[in-house]
């Protein structure tokens, strides 16, 4: 049905959105200008201009008292609201110039929109769209809106997957792992880092080791009336994120590489503990990697390993060095003299 653009409202609990913008229903402009900021209406709004809405394709709302707020639709919405509204342009404009070129054209008097009794009567639309479809979400946009459809709109793992045409495997882990922030969260650890980049921490708790790490349940046992975590969890999740993501300061990274997280995974499945002492010691992954091996074998890289760099020093012919470099020189002397006396001729003490 055909509805005023002033009775249309963007969605604050869009899963594309993240959970801590703390914008409700009242803060529409508030609302727009991140979404312009961060999801790119401009294009929408040009193509408006110059060709028309589109009414073969309608917005999808919920009323909310005498306004409808629109669950799906909310990129176009925004880009009808600054081409409607001058001053919302001039503040959009501030983030990409182009839309000061804009006149505000194209927009219909009343829009199209097809009006559901609640979000889930649309769900299967929308999680075939933007998971299993041709405009997907963002990782943890998808996580999220799994989760909404779980923990609001009461819906098992099984029927989620169901809706949205995916695994059920697939659907548990993204659910499991959007609780796992949130329950990290609520202990106060810093997510933000682990948000912008889901699709990594949902590839790390893809292994076994990793989540063992955490204490984290594997796919079939995810339960959606608890906690993902032991309430004890939070000194080896706090690891683990600053391990893959870095600290508030985004120091204490080893994983320069998604490729890495299996060479995380198997320091964390060496039983010996020693490649995790090594790894928190060194913050060296191929180092605590080769803390497994055997002995004799770490010895000779080791040594291999020390002839090289001091080779390539050599070769520097520096000019002149420092005090601490001459010490360190002397030092490398006396293990070079031990290393002698210990392995005289035949490699064996």
């Amino acid at each position: 049905m055909p509805l005023p653009l002033a009775d249309l409202r963007l969605d604050p609990d869009n899963p594309r959105l993240p959970p801590d913008l703390d914008l409700g229903l009242s803060d529409q402009r508030a609302l727009a200008i991140f979404i312009n900021k961060h999801f790119d209406p401009l294009r929408i709004a040009e193509s408006i201009e110059e060709h028309r809405f589109f009414e073969s394709e309608p917005l999808i709302a919920v009323a909310r008292g005498d306004v409808y707020v629109v669950i799906e639709g909310n990129r176009r919405l925004t880009a009808l609201m600054g081409l409607s509204d001058s001053r919302l342009r001039e503040e959009f404009a501030i983030e990409n110039h182009r839309w000061a070129a804009l006149e505000g054209g194209g927009v219909p008097q009343m829009i199209p929109v097809l009006l559901v009794s609640q979000p889930k009567d649309v769900a299967a639309l929308l999680g075939y769209r933007h998971i299993s479809g041709i405009e997907p979400w963002d990782p943890y946009a998808q996580a999220r809106f799994i989760a909404q459809l779980v923990n609001r709109d009461g819906n098992s793992l099984d029927e989620v997957a169901d809706l949205v045409g995916r695994k059920r495997t697939e659907i548990a882990s993204k659910y499991r792992d959007y609780e796992v922030l949130r329950q990290a969260d609520e202990m106060g650890l810093d997510t933000r880092r682990v948000r912008d980049a889901f699709g990594v921490f949902n590839n790390a708790m893809g292994r076994p080791a990793i989540r063992k790490h955490i204490g984290a349940p594997d796919p079939r046992d995810v339960d959606t009336e608890f906690w993902p975590l032991a309430d004890d969890a939070e000194g080896s999740l706090a690891e683990l994120f600053t391990l893959i993501f870095g600290d508030r300061r985004g120091e204490g990274r080893v994983i320069a590489d998604s490729r890495q997280l299996g060479d995380l995974a198997k320091v964390f499945a060496d039983e010996s503990g020693r490649a995790l002492a090594v790894l928190r010691e060194t913050l060296d992954l191929v180092e605590a990697l080769e803390s497994t091996q055997d002995i004799d074998q770490q010895f000779a890289r080791m040594i291999n390993r020390s002839l090289r760099q001091a080779t390539r020093a050599v070769r520097l012919e520096p000019s002149a060095v420092d005090d601490a470099t001459l010490v360190a020189i002397s030092d490398l002397q006396g293990v070079a003299q031990i290393l002698a006396e210990l392995y005289p001729q035949g490699g064996e003490r």
